[in-house]
């Protein structure tokens, strides 16, 4: 069975800082996958590159086939990759990747915590 979503050499970063470096990982249809690490090992920021939130400064990625490297995240949520972010952050999430990712964050009502988030 081939990969749903293929990381080869993923690199990110904020300036002089190297966040990832070098990420590679394959991923099929129905499997789970962790990303575990210290505060700063740069989970966060992988995901954030996942999606199109953060920058790719080298790598590629390919969801699905195409390559999708350096793509905003209204791509992403287009071909069915989002980011579902704890709290606060799902909404400035939805309002950077747009209408199509914002109905499938907020899909039915789910997942409403305080503040109706």
């Amino acid at each position: 069975m081939s990969a749903l979503l293929t990381v080869q050499s993923l690199q990110v970063q904020y300036g002089a800082v190297n966040a990832v470096r070098g990420i590679d990982l394959d991923v099929r249809e129905g499997e789970i996958i962790a990303l575990l690490g210290a505060n700063g090992a740069g989970k966060s920021s992988t995901l954030n590159a996942l999606v199109g939130l953060a920058p790719a400064s080298a790598g590629k990625i390919t969801f699905k086939g195409q390559d999708v490297t350096g793509s905003a995240p209204e791509r992403f949520a287009s071909l069915g990759m989002t980011l579902s972010p704890e709290g606060p952050a799902r909404l400035r999430y939805a309002q950077r990747a747009g209408k199509s990712a914002h109905g499938r964050l907020f899909h039915a009502g789910q997942g409403r915590g305080e503040n109706g988030f």
